[in-house]
């Protein structure tokens, strides 16, 4: 089984983070796994599951969609703590 990893940044407006010591909202960062069979996605294949992705999250959320970006693996990794 491959693992494709889908990384978001969540806006600090949608108020999911704040900062511990001065209790400012502040930007969280959301992973998220898609096992499948084969092979790795790539490409237009893995942008275009990147971006679909987002709508189910925000919904799950309950923010708006505009407040998920899409961001790279690095992105995540250097900015996610745990």
């Amino acid at each position: 089984m491959i693992e494709n990893r889908f990384c978001y940044k969540v806006l600090k407006e949608a108020g999911l983070a704040y900062d511990s010591v001065t209790g400012e909202k502040e930007c969280a960062y959301i992973e998220i796994k898609l096992t499948t069979k084969y092979r790795k996605l790539i490409g237009d294949k893995y942008d275009e599951l990147h971006d679909k992705a987002k709508k189910g999250i925000a919904n799950k959320l309950n923010i708006d969609v505009s407040m998920l970006i899409p961001i790279s693996e690095q992105e995540y990794d250097e900015n996610a703590e745990g």
